[in-house]
């Protein structure tokens, strides 16, 4: 049985360049005899959604030169109450972090601050620890809903904040799930 190390952003062997995730920093161990089925497809995080919620918060970790706290591109203050299926994020999103998908949860900091986005099945939060919490949804791809200033909702903001900071932290090194190496 041979070993072939791939660079997922590199030429995949062909019976499973499809099935890998688009994670240029990772490198994947592939088992040539058994590829088809020890690789799981994880999901290709490339929708609209995905993409506009990494832009956020690459936006909110390292903000242009003089532009720190300024409204980012399609930001929208939103009444939780107003926008179907925006309410279930606040349940759902400590779930994915403790579930940690590949490429489901990323964790950045920089002149911003500390900006955590995670990716859910039909909607992506965005939020920068001790700030903005943002939302995209698959209902509009196209719009980042600002739910932190919602003051009707801001128990259950902060309530959901605090639980996906508390996964990650769980997951940290020395944390009770760290799972090592």
């Amino acid at each position: 049985m041979g070993v072939d190390v791939t660079r997922r952003q590199g030429q995949a062997a062909p019976e499973v360049g499809a099935a890998l995730p688009p994670d240029p920093d990772a490198v994947q161990l592939i088992l040539a005899d058994e590829a088809a089925s020890a690789v799981r497809a994880a999901p290709a995080f490339t929708s609209a959604r995905h993409r506009l919620a990494d832009r956020a918060a690459l936006l909110l970790a390292e903000p242009p030169p003089g532009r720190s706290g300024g409204t980012l591109p399609a930001e929208l203050d939103v009444s939780v109450r107003a926008v179907p299926g925006l309410d279930r994020v606040f349940g759902e999103a400590p779930g994915v972090v403790e579930a940690w998908a590949d490429g489901a949860v990323r964790v950045a900091r920089g002149r911003g601050g500390v900006v955590v986005r995670v990716h859910g099945d039909e909607w992506s939060l965005v939020l920068r620890v001790g700030g903005r919490v943002l939302v995209v949804l698959d209902a509009l791809p196209e719009s980042v809903l600002r739910v932190d200033r919602d003051r009707d909702w801001a128990p259950e903001v902060a309530a959901m904040v605090d639980a996906v900071l508390r996964e990650l932290d769980r997951r940290a090194p020395g944390g009770d799930r760290y799972l090592g190496g």
